[in-house]
């Protein structure tokens, strides 16, 4: 049955699978080299061996080996040495056995014959390509397949102008001239890919979750942007959720002394640098490389950009996220790679198509975002709720940079949208606990003496609490005017109190709340307590100004209520039984409240469970803002439960972390200086490991003397400053001693680094453009530091 060069004709709907999970792995790479990411590629070449010449193979496989660039092998090897007659391309929707909701299965049917290439074959596309989830489209493109809709005529030696020869049958001759004479954007400025941190939960943070007088907005890109070195988190550009034009400070990375954590966990974990550095904090254009449409935004800040947040640096950024997001460039990127994860050599191919007018588009779009960042209460330049044009503005642009080359700008007059009502409670929510300036001047760093006393608003069941001060006066006026269709409850106090936090705040700060909801089991006493306002006395104060004066207040009541009870008035006695037994009951709550938080106050959180292992020592509950909100909820779950259960899952996985040198694969916090705090042993022993983690913990020179005489030198030529020290309690002493007992190794140490930064010089000035030098430097730059072998 097998015999090679033998049948007329070979039809096959082979099996779709990664070569990793078959047993023949070795035997099919051997024989079918180009066959490696998918066992059906195989089967593409085995059906052309087994016709007659002249016969045709004709199969049913994913369709990714048609635009790919790890097929770009295999199919120039098809089109340039067999004839493709007829291709139908079907997409999803090609099974009707496979749910409509599996738009991974994108298939296609191919006929090759066995014949020298013909310059006309023929494709079908039977239905719309944004046909992909609906009911009965199997029966609509087997329809399509017999009517020949969506039919083309195309030359499969067309495509050799296209860097990779995707087979984009649907672009016109015309039209792949056009490509063909267009510069694309790898030749000027290609795109980088940035740093992966290999453990976000611990390098990456929200901006909101860092004290308020982060510097932050001195990173925003503009003509007198400065140069000066940036703070310790910085921003960091990641995926695009569908956002375009402009790239909002959404997160931002730590790069203390330079990013010398991350550096050390990548050089332990894989022996390599952060992917282009040296492009780090320049302007630029970022990248969405994961999903099925393709955006393009400007760097707003000088950040640091991810793998995930692939960007270009041209000369003209304006220019070129305009012509990056233009339908005809979408069209063309899409074209070029029709899956889910854009790569940068998809972008690399992209044609530069000129956009009139790009500078005056860029610039009403900004000042559009401007005013979109300072409504949205998340963004570090918000400054109060209000209405922004962002999405018609956004709207028009991509008309402009879609018209007609010769065609003036289109009109422009967008409509404005209003803020949503549950904007202007939890803008008051913030002004009432010294997060925002109620005249609308945004985040402040120091809280007003207007606001109320340490960041708490105490919520209690009889009215006697925090929504009496002054500093809710703008929070009433909200309420009145929005709070019926903000969230549930019967009155303001309920509200706050019941569904505010998990209805709207929670989500609206993306589970990294910046106000935490100390409460008690049913929610009658709660305590919205701001964490930029958080010190270490805190819970003390929780308890000694609103817990034990409630109760003292609660016991006075009580005893006048026994009286009440026992008095011949019997209408008086039953209102007092009723509200008696009412007290009763919130006393037992606040008891259980008051117990929960003095043991977090002052010993630290107990065990979830029974299986969850105890804290190794008591110690007093510290926030550390540079922690993050989710570890620093984690060890607050027990008065967090009531209204978020996430912090006590936190807590489980801080709890379980496994010792020093265990391979076993959980999640690890004991980067946390909360970790430290409550477990000293286990976090020393994993610092004596990993350097990483002694930086974390102020033990690097303590523990590895080598590696920090090392990286103190390196940082001093990345800072430029030769009197760097990385600065830890002992530093000096053990410093002093690691020169004095170990001269020999820390001579070659120097030495070392000395060569490094000959080479980096060298590479620096043998390309007067720069651009070359520094791809080879950014590889191999930081391998210097931990072998011998490495050439610049």
């Amino acid at each position: 049955m097998v015999r090679e060069g033998t049948y007329d004709v070979v039809v096959g709907n082979p099996p779709y699978q990664g070569l990793s999970k078959t047993e023949s792995f070795g035997y099919v790479t051997t024989t079918y080299p180009d066959a490696k990411a998918d066992l059906y590629v195989a089967f593409l070449e085995r059906g052309l061996q087994m016709v007659r010449p002249g016969g045709v193979s004709a199969m049913v496989t994913m369709r990714g080996w048609m635009f790919l660039g790890q097929f770009t092998t295999l199919r120039e090897r098809l089109l340039r040495g067999f004839g493709l007659p007829a291709l139908a391309d079907l997409d999803s929707g090609a099974f009707e056995e496979i749910s409509a909701a599996q738009v991974v299965v994108s298939v296609a049917c191919s006929v090759f014959q066995r014949c020298p290439p013909v310059r006309s074959a023929t494709a079908l596309r039977p239905t719309a390509t944004d046909d992909r989830v609906s009911a009965g489209m199997t029966g609509r493109k087997r329809a399509g397949m017999l009517a020949q809709a969506g039919r083309y005529t195309f030359d499969p030696r067309g495509f050799e102008v296209i860097e990779g020869e995707p087979i984009v049958y649907w672009w016109t001759k015309e039209f792949l001239r056009r490509y063909a004479a267009a510069p694309k954007l790898g030749e000027s400025s290609p795109a980088r890919i940035g740093m992966k941190t290999s453990n976000n939960s611990r390098f990456v943070r929200r901006p909101w979750e860092l004290p308020p007088d982060a510097r932050l907005n001195g990173l925003r890109i503009s003509p007198t942007s400065a140069d000066g070195d940036p703070p310790g988190w910085v921003p960091y550009i990641q995926g695009a959720a569908g956002r375009a034009w402009f790239e909002q400070l959404d997160e931002v990375v730590t790069w203390f002394r330079n990013g010398l954590e991350i550096k050390l966990t990548l050089d332990e974990a894989y022996g390599m640098p952060p992917q282009a550095e040296r492009w780090y904090f320049r302007g630029g254009v970022a990248f969405a490389p994961i999903g099925s449409h393709f955006t393009a935004r400007l760097h707003r800040y000088r950040s640091i950009f991810s793998t995930s947040g692939t960007s270009l640096f041209p000369t003209d950024p304006s220019a070129v996220v305009c012509a990056l997001n233009a339908t005809v460039s979408r069209a063309v990127l899409e074209a070029l790679n029709p899956g889910t994860h854009f790569e940068v050599r998809d972008v690399n191919r992209v044609p530069c198509l000129p956009v009139a007018s790009a500078g005056e588009i860029v610039r009403r779009l900004e000042r559009a975002f401007d005013e979109h960042e300072a409504a949205r209460e998340t963004s570090v330049e918000f400054r109060a709720p209000g209405p922004t044009r962002w999405a018609a503005t956004q709207a028009w642009a991509q008309r402009a940079v879609d018209r007609e080359a010769d065609a003036p700008l289109p009109d422009s007059s967008p409509e404005s949208d209003g803020p949503p009502p549950a904007a202007g409670v939890s803008f008051a929510v913030g002004v009432a606990l010294g997060r925002f300036d109620a005249n609308g001047d945004g985040v402040l760093f120091t809280a007003p003496a207007t606001a109320l006393p340490a960041g708490i608003l105490f919520l209690a069941p009889d009215d006697n609490d925090g929504l009496s001060h002054a500093a809710c006066a703008p929070l009433h006026a909200a309420w009145a005017a929005h709070g019926a269709i903000v969230c549930e409850g019967d009155d303001l106090r309920d509200c706050l109190a019941h569904s505010f936090f998990g209805s709207h705040h929670k989500k609206l700060y993306e589970n990294r709340p910046i106000y935490f909801p100390l409460s008690s089991a049913k929610k009658s006493f709660v305590a919205l307590v701001s964490i930029h306002r958080w010190t270490d006395t805190t819970l003390q104060m929780l308890l000694a100004d609103y817990l034990h004066p409630t109760r003292t207040r609660f016991v006075g009541e009580i005893a006048d209520l026994r009286e009440a009870r026992e008095g011949g008035d019997k209408k008086r006695a039953r209102e007092a039984e009723r509200r008696y037994a009412q007290l009763q009951k919130w006393m037992e709550e606040l008891d259980d409240f008051i117990s929960k938080v003095t043991e977090c106050a002052e010993k630290g959180a107990p065990p979830v469970d029974g299986k969850c292992p105890p804290r190794e020592r008591d110690a007093p509950f510290r926030m550390d803002l540079d922690d993050g909100v989710m570890i620093n909820s984690a060890a607050l779950w027990p008065l967090l439960e009531p209204q978020w259960k996430d912090p006590k899952k936190w807590w489980r996985e801080l709890a379980s972390a496994p010792p020093a040198g265990s391979t076993v694969k959980v999640k690890d916090y004991d980067w946390a200086h909360l970790a430290k705090r409550y477990w000293p042993t286990r976090v020393d022993a994993k610092c004596k490991l990993d350097p990483s983690l002694a930086v974390a913990h102020g033990c690097f020179w303590k523990y590895h003397p080598a590696k920090a005489y090392a990286w103190e030198l390196r940082l001093q030529d990345e800072m430029s400053d030769p009197a760097f020290r990385i600065d830890e309690e002992g530093s000096d002493a053990a410093r002093a001693a690691f020169l004095r007992d170990h001269a020999t190794e820390a001579d070659a140490i120097h030495q070392k680094e000395e060569k490094r930064r000959a080479r980096k010089e060298k590479g620096d000035a043998d390309d007067k453009d720069g651009r070359a030098a520094r791809d080879l430097y950014d590889d191999a730059e930081d391998e210097d530091v931990v072998a011998d072998e490495a050439d610049a």
